[in-house]
């Protein structure tokens, strides 16, 4: 003769279901949505920031300067090239 379990699966998973949904645990204060506006802030430059003047929640204008960023690297790496360019000036034939 088999034998027949006295609780099938079914009846297993509704007795798990009303024993893990008691309140022990306590309930949140309170509820809500935070909505937030993102902006992208690009430099046209690369570099080192110098100087960043800016405080959280601060209305800024449009156009307005925020801050600096070290150019020397980019001033550099032009002179370079315009060095370049007379070197290669230089060492063409004259037409």
């Amino acid at each position: 003769m088999k034998f027949k379990p006295v609780f099938s699966l079914a009846t297993l998973l509704l007795v798990l279901t009303f024993f893990a949904c008691q309140n022990q645990v306590p309930q949140a204060d309170a509820y809500g949505n935070f909505e937030a506006e993102e902006r992208i802030v690009s430099a046209e430059a690369n570099g080192k920031i110098l100087d960043f003047r800016v405080e959280e929640g601060q209305m800024l204008q449009a156009g307005q300067r925020l801050g600096g960023i070290d150019s020397l690297q980019i001033v550099l790496k032009r002179a370079q090239l315009e060095a370049s360019i007379q070197a290669i000036i230089a060492k063409s034939p004259a037409i």
